[in-house]
Parts: C-alpha cells; sequence; structure tokens
C-alpha cells in the first residue's frame, strides 16, 4: 500500500510540474519593454510601435504608402498596454518565436512582430506565408489600435 502512495504521489507531482511548465508559454506583461508589430506589403505598410516604461506607454503609428510615409505618437493606458499583451497571448503568439517563413512572392502580404523585454528578444516574421491562427490575430490588434488611434 505504501509503493502505490509513493507512486500515486509522484504521478501528481509530475502532473503540477507538467501545468506549471505550461503556463511559461505566454508573455508576462511585467518584463516586456517594447512590441513593434509591422503588416503590409513593400508598397504599404503600418508599423505599431509601443514602448512601455513606468513612467508612461508611448505608441508611434508609422504608416508607408506608395513611397510616402507618415508618423503619429500617442500616450497609451497601463490598461490599453495589459489589453495588448492578452492579445498576444489569447492568440498563442508566443508560440510563433522564431517563426520566419516566406513564400519569395515579390510585393506579397507579411507581417513582423518583435517584443523585447527584461531577458527576452522576440522575433517571428512571415512574407506571403503565415503561422497557425495568425489571421484572428492580425484582426485583433487591427481592431486594437483603430480604437487607440480613432479615440486620440
Amino acid at each position: 500500500m505504501k509503493k502505490g502512495l509513493q507512486v500515486v504521489g509522484v504521478v501528481v507531482l509530475v502532473g503540477l510540474l507538467t501545468a506549471c511548465g505550461s503556463s511559461d508559454k505566454s508573455f508576462d506583461k511585467q518584463g516586456i519593454d517594447e512590441i513593434s508589430y509591422t503588416t503590409g506589403n513593400s508598397s504599404a505598410n503600418i508599423t505599431y510601435d509601443v514602448k512601455y516604461t513606468e513612467e508612461n506607454v508611448s505608441l508611434s503609428v508609422d504608416e508607408f504608402v506608395s513611397g510616402e510615409s507618415s508618423q503619429s505618437d500617442y500616450t497609451i493606458s497601463k490598461d490599453e498596454f495589459d489589453e495588448l499583451v492578452a492579445i498576444l497571448n489569447d492568440n498563442n503568439a508566443y508560440e510563433w518565436k522564431d517563426y520566419n517563413e516566406s513564400s519569395g512572392a515579390e510585393g506579397a502580404q507579411g507581417f513582423n512582430l518583435y517584443i523585447t523585454g527584461d531577458d527576452f528578444d522576440y522575433l517571428a516574421y512571415g512574407n506571403g506565408e503565415f503561422p497557425d491562427g495568425y489571421d484572428e490575430f492580425a484582426k485583433d490588434m487591427d481592431d486594437f489600435f483603430a480604437k487607440i488611434v480613432d479615440a486620440k
């Protein structure tokens, strides 16, 4: 009987350790310094660059269309920053780390997601190729940034 309890105890401990390890598959908002997201193609693209400091959270929007560029700067709330990190986590963007795929097609739609923090650099890139779940992620990101830019 004692040996049976030891086996059950080991199985439960392994299960708990496995469950705790799976929580590492997300971004911790406390550790993020910058989130940069670019979407578009070579003739028209937009970059959203969010920088987090203890004082504030800034958003820089750079648009490039047919050789013309424009930039707008905003201050966003820490709650909005938390919402952005939730979008990353809800769409499992962490799983795209080191994604680097290109169809090779000239002028293809693409994306670049770059996140830096205290102890990490994260880059996901696609040109004509996208990771699983990207369409929903792109919609969520577009909705999020449109809401902020339209409100300011």
